[in-house]
């Protein structure tokens, strides 16, 4: 962005000395550092970085390299996260491979192409164009490729969550602070980038190349080279912090009215103890890493205690070497929130506002808090345990959720805040009112976003969830309705807090906001939330056992809200694309002539979408709840034998009417079983005997009569009124 700096420098330039007229040449014109110095403008949260006694491509190298490991780092844990979780629910690795390889082309050559195009183009919509067809072509292909509907779903999910931020934010809100952003020099962002791909390469194509999990031997080839990074990082750090300096960009036109004395001191005051915190905490975290690759080298592939072993002690866990690397990565994650936020809140402290600085200000110490509490919790399950993926799931959840929150606090305080005064160094009057009078929007926007993404993840509110309530946990259901009664609270409050008078950007921007994050976690939804997992191992087996439960329910109202369901989440990315096609033509309605046309529209459909889903997973609550309530539930065991018993005798139709009536009532499972369940004039399909799933004496005895009936009802077939007389015996 060398070019609009300079052009609005320019123009503030020209205006100071009274010229009417602009300089042509400062639209291309790019502003030249000076020697020894690296750059940044505090707008766009950068600094000027002096060398000192180091040599300018020395510096140039270091910043390459200090940028680059932690983005490597990220990459491979997000990936490593991505492929153990998506393979789960049966998503074949031939898509997922698709998928992999799609964003990396995207990560490598739309982010600059959008980043150079933002520098010439004015509207949003113009700057995000190539990324929509990006994702059209994602899901043309998702569509050839892929012919399973779950797997389809996936797919579409994946492709629309790395495009369709792209048109909603910024391009700096996208990237994390680590990242350098496209205004950058073009080697620093292609280092960057190639590093990224670097750490997508550790996180996931290692295990897809072997074909092993991640708790074997890849688990500890992937903490080798993050530790590796980790204490070069580190090093280039420890040996940056004595020749660093801070200090304001200072050009032939120093700003007006701001103390840059003043702010450079206090900023070097804090930055050189910032960068030594963090120099000291990536060297831990590096240390951890490899003490765990060194144990995990000295201890079998399987690790642990075997059950009947001898039990550890409690605090034994937090030594084995997968505890250790998580612990690596904890510190990694602390070192990162201590970093660049504390010279971010000197600046505040200075006087000195953006938006980017309230971003990271409010997002990222809550996200990078979120993560190191979880991966420090000595009661946190490993990153590559089976039991421990839902709950690293819900670390980058909340870290991803806390981040595209700050979108909300861009949005909201770039309307409060006059940018002038970043360029011109005056503090317009009314500024700090302004952003006292957007504060509670701002708290609502840091509160809710997060919330209606977390309100329907899988990883919280998905089949593991699910699994507790039918088990008997008394903490699943309140934290569901909480979470649903918040998400409720929050988007009534966000709309309360805007006025009569609002504009129609800030209105789009909010339904923008909200609907993105619903929509997206609906789209999420079908990959666990729509499955019994607890109850068979195959994919088959799980869609038949949800299609039995869905017998419980009113059966009209589920599969409505099913197929809704499913019809909004497909019809949303083509939505989405004739939307932008529509906005950049000419139309009569003045909606599609702002440039926030595709975000209202887009974040409506969200919503829709995110609205069915809701009530697709209160329904199933509901149902879940009822199980419970009748006596009919108690552990997913006797769930499955209910279920087989519904499966032999309605042969995998519905129920009868009279059967949810009187199920209302406490009655004896043999009663509701024999009376209510036959149906008339329709044979029983043979299944495998069901007295193997029961539990206790009266489902032993129901099964019992059960196995009695099945032999006259065949005979009666043959037999006449012989069948008949044996089963009144029977009952």
């Amino acid at each position: 962005m060398w070019a609009s700096l300079t052009r609005k420098h320019s123009q503030a330039t020209s205006l100071t000395a009274g010229s009417t007229e602009q300089d042509p040449t400062a639209w291309s014109a790019p502003l030249t550092p000076p020697a020894g110095q690296y750059s940044i403008n505090l707008r766009n949260s950068r600094l000027s970085i002096t060398g000192g006694g180091v040599p300018e491509g020395r510096l140039r190298l270091a910043l390459r390299l200090l940028l680059a490991a932690p983005a490597c780092v990220w990459e491979a844990v997000r990936w490593n996260l991505v492929w153990r979780s998506l393979l789960q629910p049966g998503v074949t690795r031939d898509a997922l491979l698709l998928v992999w390889t799609f964003t990396l082309l995207a990560d490598l050559m739309l982010l600059p192409l959008v980043g150079r195009w933002s520098d010439g183009m004015r509207s949003r919509l113009g700057r995000r164009k190539p990324l929509l067809v990006a994702a059209a072509v994602l899901g043309a292909l998702a569509a050839a490729w892929v012919p399973d509907a779950p797997q389809l779903c996936a797919f579409t999910f994946l492709a629309f969550a790395a495009c369709s931020p792209l048109f909603l934010v910024g391009h700096g809100s996208l990237l994390v602070e680590v990242t350098p952003l496209h205004h950058c020099r073009a080697s620093l962002l292609a280092g960057t980038e190639a590093a990224r791909a670097a750490g997508s390469l550790i996180g996931i194509g290692l295990p897809l190349a072997l074909g092993v999990e991640p708790a074997d031997a890849t688990s500890r080839l992937l903490a080798a080279l993050l530790s590796i990074l980790l204490l070069a990082s580190a090093g280039l750090l420890a040996a940056l912090v004595p020749e660093r300096s801070v200090e304001l960009l200072r050009d032939p036109h120093p700003p007006r009215g701001l103390a840059a004395d003043v702010v450079s001191v206090t900023l070097n005051r804090m930055f050189r103890p910032v960068l030594t915190a963090e120099a000291c905490l990536e060297l831990a975290a590096a240390a951890t890493l490899l003490i765990g690759v060194a144990a995990s080298h000295s201890l079998p592939v399987e690790g642990g205690v075997e059950e009947g072993g001898v039990e550890e002690e409690e605090g034994a866990a937090i030594w084995r070497p997968d505890q250790l690397a998580h612990r690596g990565l904890a510190l990694f994650f602390a070192g990162r929130l201590v970093a660049l936020p504390a010279w971010h809140a000197a600046a505040w402290c200075c006087g000195v506002f953006s938006a980017a600085i309230a971003r990271k200000l409010v997002a990222l110490p809550a996200a990078y808090a979120v993560c190191a509490f979880t991966l420090l919790s000595p009661h946190a399950p490993s990153l590559y345990e089976p039991q421990g993926v839902w709950l690293a799931g819900a670390a980058v959840t909340a870290l991803g959720a806390a981040w595209s929150g700050g979108f909300g606090v861009h949005c909201l305080a770039a309307s409060a805040v006059d940018y002038d005064h970043l360029l011109t160094g005056e503090r317009r009057e009314g500024t700090y009112e302004a952003v006292r009078r957007a504060l509670p929007r701002l708290i609502v926007a840091c509160v809710a976003t997060p919330l209606l993404l977390l309100a329907h993840e899988p990883c919280l509110a998905g089949s593991d969830c699910y699994d507790r309530l039918l088990r008997g946990d008394s903490l699943a259901t309140p934290i569901l309705l909480a979470t649903s009664l918040a998400l409720a609270i929050c988007a009534a409050a966000a709309l309360a807090c805007y006025p009569a008078r609002a504009s129609t950007q800030r209105a789009a921007v909010l339904v923008a906001a909200v609907g993105r994050h619903v929509g997206i976690a609906a789209a999420h939804d079908p990959l666990h939330g729509h499955e019994l997992k607890p109850l068979a191992d195959t994919a088959a087996d799980r869609s038949r056992a949800h299609e039995l439960l869905l017998q419980f329910w009113p059966s009209e109202i589920a599969f409505a809200v099913r197929r809704g369901t499913a019809v909004a989440l497909y019809a949303l990315p083509l939505a989405l694309c004739v939307l932008s096609l529509a906005a950049s033509t000419p139309a009569h309605h003045r909606v599609w002539r702002s440039r926030d046309g595709v975000e209202l529209a887009g974040g409506g459909l969200g919503l829709c979408v995110g609205a069915l889903s809701l009530c697709f997973n209160f329904s199933r609550l509901v149902a879940a709840w009822r199980l419970r309530r009748e006596g009919l539930v108690s552990t997913t065991e006797v769930l499955t034998a209910h279920l087989e018993m519904l499966q032999d005798f309605t042969g995998g139709s519905r129920v009868q009417r009279t059967s949810s009536r009187r199920a209302r009532t406490p009655a004896p499972v043999s009663r509701i079983t024999i009376r209510s369940w036959l149906p008339v004039g329709r044979r029983a399909r043979s299944s495998p005997p069901l007295a193997r799933a029961a539990k206790t004496e009266t489902e032993a005895v129901a099964v019992s009569v059960i196995e009695m009936t099945r032999t006259p009802r065949r005979r009666s077939s043959h037999g006449g009124a012989g069948g008949r007389r044996s089963y009144q015996a029977a009952v």
